[in-house]
């Protein structure tokens, strides 16, 4: 029995582990350190120290509603067309990629609610501390909706763009414990853990 047990964990954490590598791969095919790595050195100098509080409220408003009509109007309002971005799932660089990503993952968002518990500065990164409640529109009637914890690390620009963010979170649970039959299984190894 434990023979099986740790051949389906192995099983398990091979197939999250190509799962995540397709997920998490660049348009230009980099690992993910590497994207983040080049988007920092990209925008140190562009970012600056001390973003305008109106900057803050705005990326949380803008974050805060996951509807297309907020995304259509508003990313450019508060994105830099060279923004880069990433998180559990895909890193992206440019504005039109990144608006192309919220809409596709907007579509298929049933509920959503993003509640802000703070936000910290340090040398021109800004990271906001939340709390996200999301009901996928495939989902079950009766099935809850998941409530994930996470941070986003953002920097600003002179003109109060966006110019790099990167959200943290767990994408396991959003997302690989949801998928049938791998689902079950991960969340059986994550309680044995």
């Amino acid at each position: 029995m434990g023979a099986t047990k740790g051949f389906a964990c192995g099983v398990v954490a091979g197939l999250l582990l190509v799962v995540a590598a397709g997920c998490s791969s660049s348009p230009r095919g980099e690992a993910p350190a590497a994207f983040q790595d080049e988007a920092l050195e990209a925008t140190r100098a562009a970012k600056v120290a001390d973003a305008d509080s109106t900057n803050l409220n705005q990326f949380e408003v803008f974050n805060g509603d996951f509807s297309r009509k907020n995304i259509l109007e508003n990313t450019s309002k508060i994105y830099a067309k060279d923004v880069w971005f990433q998180d559990s799932f895909k890193v992206i660089h440019g504005e039109s990629g990144f608006e192309s990503y919220l809409l596709r993952e907007a579509d298929a968002v049933g509920q959503f609610k993003m509640e802000w518990q703070d936000v910290a500065q340090d040398q021109g990164n800004y990271y906001f501390r939340w709390r996200m409640t999301l009901k996928l529109k495939h989902d079950k009637e009766s099935t809850p909706p998941t409530v994930c914890d996470g941070m986003s690390m953002v920097r600003f620009g002179a003109d109060g763009k966006v110019l790099f963010q990167h959200d943290y979170y767990d994408g396991a649970q959003l997302l690989y414990e949801k998928v049938p039959i791998l689902g079950a299984e991960i969340r059986w190894v994550k309680s044995r853990l």
